[in-house]
């Protein structure tokens, strides 16, 4: 792969890789969503599925997503907008700036960084703020207190709410 992209300048590589992280993560955890839970858990509990879109199912991720496309965005009315919204990207931010420093072969490695652990475990811990802003941003005593209660139970766990 080094010598394909020997032409392209290091930004340009950088931009490659970026966008080659970016869309294969949503992609493929959409894949492994449909498959487990859709198709395995149903399996698992004897029953058939999804079986509406398309021949057994096999169109129900873009059923889904057209569902997903067509939803309302709905905000509290006491709601700080700005942090309302803001909250979902901070937690997934953090979450796509772990693969800045996780290697996907031997030449897709967006960054090297000397303190790639470091990094890892600060940003990690970034998604902790998204959830406490989620919680505080609706306005809502019980939204504020479960904002809080997985903040501190993700502290417990060593900043990274995804365990």
């Amino acid at each position: 792969m080094t010598a394909v992209l020997a032409w392209i300048p290091y930004w340009g590589q950088s931009l490659i890789k970026v966008v080659a992280v970016l869309s294969i993560v949503p992609v493929a955890s959409l894949v492994f969503v449909y498959v487990y839970l859709f198709k395995m858990m149903a399996h698992m509990q004897s029953r058939l599925g999804p079986m509406e879109a398309g021949p057994h199912g096999a169109f129900q991720l873009l059923a889904e997503a057209g569902k997903f496309l067509q939803k309302e965005d709905i905000h509290p009315d006491g709601a700080d907008k700005w942090v309302f919204v803001t909250a979902p990207f901070i937690v997934l931010m953090s979450a796509f700036l772990l693969f800045l420093v996780i290697p996907a072969g031997p030449d897709l490695i967006i960054t090297n960084f000397d303190t790639g652990i470091f990094f890892a475990l600060g940003v990690s811990s970034l998604s902790v703020i998204g959830v406490l802003m989620a919680g505080w941003a609706s306005a809502n005593k019980y939204a504020l207190l479960g904002g809080l209660r997985a903040g501190g139970s993700a502290l417990d766990h060593g900043g990274n709410i995804f365990e």
